[in-house]
């Protein structure tokens, strides 16, 4: 009976020992799908993460670049402010140089020849014929004056709107037609012209900008000629090489005054220890080595004479002979 009731107490041990191993496994089985449902999250989680650090250096990326645009956009827009204000400046000046130019323009035109008309009616009502021929001389050298004023406003006009043509320059040809140009000028026989040349490669540029430049500074010379000089003379004296001319005109004249020597380059100045001229000449011949790309200085001492100094390239290359307005 003993025995009985230990095997049957057995068998309700097994049943429950199995019932609790089913449990067991069962809930072994749901742990494990849980751990692989949390695994796949945490997959799943890593994969976003790494998506979001992916977004986050494209952001801070983006964000590095658009700080350069704008550091580009600010300094474009100094740049735009900087040319805006020199343009500004430049129309500026033009407009007041072209207002003065057309009153200086009118006023010297005008005052030749109310000089020519009255000289002609001097003329007309003159008995002695000895006196004829001052008055004609007066007119000649009015209408020389009106020439040359007219010459003055061509060069002006031509170097402001053609571009720089260059060509070989043949400087003794280019000085022979200044000189066969100006022989007509007053006292133009009274000084010699000396040349001093030095040329070791051939030399490019404009030549009408050149004779330009030659023209206004020889008729400068032949017009401040020293009175109290026995011998007067303009000096020539140029040095060219691959890179450049070198050139120096040089004269024993009246000189320039310290205190006009700033001036003495802008449009319309005339110094009162000068004869009367224009104003434009020294003004035309800077702009036009501007144009050239050049640069000009003097040298100048009252009763001892001036010196021009300028250099201009040679424009040997015909990559970059021409050079827009």
């Amino acid at each position: 009976m003993r025995l009985k009731n230990i095997k049957k107490q057995n068998e309700i041990l097994v049943v429950r020992v199995d019932e609790r191993t089913k449990k067991l496994q069962s809930a072994n089985e749901e742990l494990r799908q849980k751990n692989n449902l949390i695994q796949g999250q945490n997959e799943e989680l890593k994969q976003k993460n790494y998506f979001i650090q992916e977004q986050k250096e494209e952001i801070q990326a983006q964000a590095e670049e658009l700080e350069e645009y704008t550091k580009e956009i600010h300094l474009i827009n100094e740049r735009l402010e900087d040319t805006v204000t020199e343009r500004t400046a430049g129309l500026k000046k033009s407009n007041e140089e072209l207002d003065n130019f057309v009153y200086r323009v009118s006023h010297d035109i005008r005052a030749p020849l109310s000089s020519i008309l009255g000289l002609i009616e001097i003329i007309k009502m003159e008995v002695l014929p000895t006196k004829l021929d001052g008055y004609i001389n007066m007119v000649n050298q009015s209408i020389h004056k009106l020439d040359t004023f007219v010459k003055n406003i061509l060069d002006y006009s031509r170097n402001s709107r053609l571009q720089v043509n260059p060509v070989q320059i043949n400087f003794s040809q280019l000085l022979d037609e200044i000189v066969d140009e100006l022989k007509f000028m007053e006292n133009a026989e009274n000084i010699e012209l000396i040349r001093e040349f030095n040329i070791e490669e051939n030399f490019y540029n404009d030549a009408l900008r050149l004779q330009v430049i030659f023209r206004n500074l020889i008729s400068n010379a032949i017009k401040y000629q020293n009175p109290y000089e026995d011998h007067s003379y303009v000096k020539v004296k140029l040095s060219v090489n691959s890179q450049e001319l070198n050139l120096e005109v040089e004269d024993n004249g009246i000189g320039i005054r310290m205190d006009d020597r700033q001036k003495i380059f802008d449009m319309f100045f005339r110094s009162d220890n000068r004869t009367a001229g224009s104003g434009l000449g020294l003004y035309i011949v800077k702009e036009t080595i501007e144009k050239l790309c050049g640069e000009i200085s003097l040298d100048s001492h009252v009763q001892k004479g001036t010196t021009f100094i300028i250099k201009l390239p040679n424009l040997i290359d015909s990559n970059i002979l021409k050079i827009e307005i």
